[in-house]
């Protein structure tokens, strides 16, 4: 869309939804928040290094929040996002005051964007967000292009306008003209995204945002839903918590895919190992067909397990060496040798699948996601 000037943009902010503003003022925060896991922003010195881990976990969780409540405006993520936005705010009068405007700016986007999450009537947050966004692109730049750099921001915001949410987040961040001088990426050079594996979640969080390839918004919304005590304690406790919630997502994942091609199987008579009615040659196979029977035993138990309050690992564990077993048996009736690793089973299980017409790389999936969780019970 096209504005006459921001005031008209204000006004028209003013008759949308809270999702549709909240996704506006999200993206146009994500656009500025490579200033602040920017190396270059930040003195080499342990106390700049430790205030750059606060403030990009900070800022990350207020935009991860945002985005959230764009798209699944929970009751809980509603409270969350006023949470972080209070703690980002805390945040950035203690650690930012003598920092640049660039940080400051963008810091303030993020914060902004989570305040928009936070209100029945966000209009005014939103507009805080776009703006200070701008402006800390224009701070990125050099003095020349400072002012085309804050009119990229304005332009990309602009573009958002008029979009749902759902086409909003699955356009590029920066749409067709890429982001202005400052913000690219070899204007920033190396981050903390790159260099600390405990924010990989975050690096590829941002590259699908980036892309307009965003992740699975339920797991967003999980990760967003991490306790704030865990948000102040660190990047270590952070990563920890993601990893665990990735891990369970995986599973419930691998799960709902497992349960679609069995169904998928039924539905088109194709009745490998997954299905109801096996082929003739399966059924002359008592080993197989007894393996089946153990497998989606074993299947059920981890389902009940991974829905549970406290997952019992013990039976777990129990039920991922019957499937591992009992997939042997099934992948060696499909044509591998009697001695087949279970990584290599796993590796072919698209052939084996295709060969088989059963659910087998399905659960070559279920069993490298449940083996990754396993660690994370007690």
């Amino acid at each position: 869309m096209e504005f006459e000037d921001r005031d008209a943009f204000e006004a028209w902010l003013k008759g949308q939804s809270q999702e549709i503003c909240v996704a506006i003022a999200t993206r146009a925060a994500l656009r500025v928040w490579p200033v602040l896991w920017a190396d270059r922003s930040w003195q080499d010195t342990e106390k700049a290094r430790a205030a750059q881990e606060k403030f990009v976990l900070l800022t990350g969780w207020c935009n991860l929040i945002s985005g959230a409540v764009s798209t699944y405006p929970t009751p809980e993520i509603k409270t969350a996002a006023a949470t972080a936005a209070t703690k980002a705010a805390i945040a950035s009068a203690d650690g930012l005051g003598s920092r640049t405007a660039a940080l400051l700016d963008a810091a303030d986007a993020g914060r902004a964007a989570a305040n928009a999450a936070a209100r029945a009537t966000p209009a005014d947050a939103v507009s805080a967000a776009t703006y200070t966004a701008a402006t800390a692109a224009a701070a990125t730049a050099a003095a020349a292009t400072a002012a085309a750099a804050a009119a990229a921001a304005d332009a990309a915001t602009y573009a958002d306008c008029g979009r749902t949410v759902e086409a909003m987040f699955a356009a590029p961040l920066w749409h067709e003209a890429g982001p202005p001088e400052g913000l690219r990426p070899e204007a920033l050079g190396p981050s903390r995204l790159d260099r600390d594996p405990r924010f990989d979640f975050f690096r590829r969080w941002y590259d699908g945002m980036t892309k307009g390839l965003p992740m699975d918004w339920d797991l967003q919304s999980r990760v967003a839903l991490i306790p704030e005590t865990v948000w102040k304690a660190g990047a270590d406790e952070v990563a920890e918590a993601i990893a665990q919630i990735e891990a369970l997502f995986a599973v419930r994942q691998a799960l709902g895919d497992l349960a679609q091609e069995r169904a998928a199987a039924h539905v088109e008579g194709r009745h490998g190992i997954g299905g109801n009615n096996p082929p003739e040659e399966i059924d002359a196979v008592a080993e197989v067909r007894a393996s089946q029977t153990i497998i989606w035993a074993a299947v059920e138990e981890i389902a009940e397990e991974v829905e549970a309050k406290e997952p019992d690992k013990t039976r777990v564990a129990r039920a991922l060496e019957a499937i591992k077993a009992a997939f042997l048996v099934c992948a060696k009736w499909a044509g591998k040798k009697a001695d087949l690793a279970i990584d290599t089973a796993i590796k072919d299980g698209i052939g084996v699948a295709i060969k088989s017409g059963a659910a087998l790389y399905g659960l070559g999936q279920l069993i490298q996601a449940v083996e990754a969780w396993l660690p994370f019970l007690k």
